[in-house]
């Protein structure tokens, strides 16, 4: 499951977007839509310690909280290049529910990105932590790393505040797809070219986006 944060303090609505299963889960303020951002990301993983460590060393991403609840058995860590306040950086949220060390990622998630200003210095540095480099065919523009869950990163030549640039994920009907961000979010659509879309809120180089790529095959979210 991915889910996107999109509001600042009101939380009083919530949508969602499914292929079979819940892909994307949203809260979302009804006040000034055009005033919302995405804060964050949602994931799940088999050893939180591990996922932290690659983060921090390879990425150079900080731990900016925790917390554990035993009582439910699971474990959140938030990651990020800042601070979260008032949605200021982008974070990735890892949950580790206890006893689970492995899931089925499926085929919808693509990746995350990540804006780097050298990227063959990034690919070192991945390399150096014991990290894992699993495409370097478009050096020295871009290349994808990938965690120890199977999760995707690629790294992109280019540079802006925030350096978590995308949120991917496949989709089958593009249009319909564009069409929820777009009325049921308030997202702007900065980029659509039948194949692939870029949506937000604020500028595209300023902000972390939702980048939908078509597929024609069926989405498999995963457990």
């Amino acid at each position: 499951m991915i889910g996107f944060l999109t509001t600042g303090l009101r939380l009083r609505a919530s949508g969602r977007e499914t292929y079979g299963k819940e892909l994307c889960t949203v809260r979302m303020s009804s006040d000034a839509m055009k005033d919302n951002k995405m804060l964050h990301v949602v994931y799940r993983v088999g050893n939180i310690e591990s996922t932290k460590k690659y983060y921090t060393k390879c990425f150079g991403m900080k731990v900016l909280r925790e917390r554990d609840v035993p009582d439910d058995k699971y474990t959140n860590c938030f990651l990020g290049f800042g601070s979260e306040r008032r949605g200021e950086h982008f974070s990735i949220e890892l949950t580790y529910n206890y006893g689970v060390d492995k899931y089925d990622l499926g085929n919808g998630f693509k990746c995350v990105g990540i804006s780097v200003p050298d990227v063959e210095a990034a690919v070192d540095q991945v390399n150096e932590n014991d990290g894992k480099i699993i495409d370097n065919s478009e050096l020295p523009t871009s290349a994808v790393a990938e965690d120890t869950d199977g999760y995707r990163f690629q790294l992109v030549r280019g540079e802006q505040r925030d350096p978590v640039s995308k949120i991917s994920y496949i989709c089958t009907n593009i249009e319909n797809s564009i069409k929820f961000y777009e009325t049921a979010l308030g997202m702007t659509c900065f980029e659509s070219t039948g194949s692939l879309a870029k949506l937000g809120y604020g500028t595209e180089k300023d902000s972390t986006i939702v980048e939908l790529v078509h597929s024609d095959e069926a989405v498999d979210v995963g457990d």
